[in-house]
């Protein structure tokens, strides 16, 4: 990032939902915080820092409702709760045509993937829309591509919005400076 587009980077205001911060999920697609060991902490810390601090990132980033690589839109849950991936390392999958994700998480078809996922909302909360809020909702160890939205044994379904009301969240302090 240019000298300017630092100067012009407003952070989003980062979010942990409250399930993920006081859950006990300790499965293979969702692990919550209490149960994350020492490397998937290290992992979401320098992603919401790089977050926070405007840098881009190695790992690859999209929407969770559009299907693999055609970009067709899955109507539902993970669509209208603007719900996102991040493959967050660290073990990459070697990939020398790999781009970078930019700060302001764009979506990225070309980062490195990982079996490991940050996954969140980048729903804004009404009233305050030209605001950039993002809630992390959870951890994946084994990312499972495409799990249904609709299905009841996705951990992910009871973490999204309900339509009109903003995802439940749990502010870590990762805002912009005051």
């Amino acid at each position: 990032m240019s000298e300017e587009e630092l100067d012009a980077f407003a952070p989003p205001l980062i979010h942990i939902h409250v399930k993920f911060a006081d859950g006990s999920l300790d499965g293979p697609f969702l692990v919550d915080l209490m149960n994350m060991g020492d490397d998937e902490d290290d992992a979401l810390a320098a992603w919401l820092s790089d977050l926070s601090q405007g840098n881009t990132h190695q790992g690859r980033n999209k929407p969770s409702w559009l299907l693999n690589q055609d970009g067709s839109p899955r109507a539902g849950t993970y669509h209208s709760n603007k719900i996102w991936h991040y493959h967050c390392g660290p073990a990459f999958k070697a990939n020398a045509a790999a781009t970078l994700t930019a700060a302001d998480l764009p979506h990225n078809e070309n980062g490195l993937t990982s079996g490991t996922c940050i996954h969140y909302s980048k729903l804004a909360t009404p009233m305050l829309a030209e605001r950039r809020d993002l809630t992390v909702l959870g951890y994946s160890r084994e990312h499972a591509p495409f799990l249904r939205d609709d299905d009841r044994s996705n951990p992910l379904r009871s973490r999204a919005a309900k339509v009109g009301d903003s995802v439940p969240a749990t502010s870590v302090g990762l805002g912009p400076a005051e």
